[in-house]
């Protein structure tokens, strides 16, 4: 599958299965972006995925890591609890979905993804969602 991001009058990337072709390529669709933009997506070489829904917590800088974790489980024990009430699954394409808003297009996820968890099976536009893999599989969408 293949297709074609038109943006303007003389800007377009075509998409060939998982890699940039030449813009004057033959694609199976034409996706007119009007006047938007077509820009480079950002990479975040290091996140936790389904962690990435709780809230900034801490009042840095601290000493040593140690330090950190003493201060957010001592002084924010409420807020991490109820941010594990989040079932994995949406979490995790909460953290997805986090990461593109922001222009983010290639993630590498520091943990292991539940087998159960495919990214078909928790997102309905599977396609957006398929560049985010385990640290062992980094991929760009």
């Amino acid at each position: 599958m293949s297709f074609r991001l038109r943006a303007r009058q003389q800007e377009a990337i075509v998409v060939a299965g998982t890699r940039i072709a030449d813009p004057n390529t033959a694609a199976d669709l034409d996706v007119d972006l009007g006047a938007g933009v077509v820009m480079p997506g950002l990479i975040n070489a290091h996140d936790h995925l389904h962690r990435n829904h709780y809230p900034r917590l801490g009042s840095p800088p601290y000493p040593d890591v140690y330090a950190w974790g003493e201060d957010l489980h001592s002084r924010f024990a409420s807020d991490i609890d109820r941010a594990k009430t989040l079932p994995r699954d949406r979490a995790l394409l909460f953290g997805a979905l986090k990461n593109l808003v922001g222009g983010v297009t290639t993630v590498v996820h520091h943990d292991r993804l539940p087998i159960r968890c495919g990214w078909r099976t928790i997102a309905s536009a599977p396609s957006v969602l398929m560049g985010t893999r385990s640290a062992s599989q980094p991929a760009s969408i």
